[in-house]
């Protein structure tokens, strides 16, 4: 039982882990998007494709490696334009508009309503799955619930400042 524990913790910590890299990017794919910049590859984890798909001339794509993900906007600087080996030509971009795209994943996350709605089912969904381990594990049941509870209390408390 304790690898199917270990297990658990494992996957659940890379679920979590994934949302939030996945939002985080999203952050920066939006703003790119509603500033005009180019987008090129959506990808979340690092490595090796496990899939992807194009649509609308960008590269949706999940990869190998749970750690990690980025947003490929060629008119931010890149290696291959650090290297001179650059493909094309990209039109320029205001440095306002880069600066917006840089910093968009960090704010997506901070107080937007969506986002703690999210948090507070991701760990209300945790909460009541702990209950079913109580018998087996009480220890660590016991420890999630209480983190879970933390948490849901944490995304709920500061709420009246938040506007949609």
């Amino acid at each position: 039982m304790t690898i199917l524990t270990t297990l658990y913790v494992v996957l659940a910590v890379m679920l979590l882990f994934g949302a939030a890299i996945f939002f985080h990017e999203l952050g920066h794919y939006w703003v790119a998007l509603k500033l005009g910049l180019k987008v090129e590859e959506f990808a979340i984890g690092m490595g090796p494709k496990m899939f992807s798909w194009k649509r609308n001339g960008i590269v949706y794509s999940v990869r190998w490696i749970p750690a990690g993900g980025f947003v490929k906007l060629p008119q931010m600087i890149t290696s291959e334009a650090l290297e001179g080996k650059a493909e094309g030509e990209v039109p320029p971009v205001a440095p306002w508009k880069k600066i917006l795209v840089a910093v968009a994943g960090w704010f997506l996350l901070q107080g937007a309503v969506w986002a703690r709605t999210i948090g507070v089912f991701v760990a209300g969904a945790s909460l009541l799955l702990n209950f079913a381990w109580l018998p087996y594990y009480p220890v660590w049941g016991i420890v999630v619930i209480a983190l879970d509870v933390f948490v849901i209390w944490a995304l709920t408390s500061h709420g009246r400042d938040i506007t949609l």
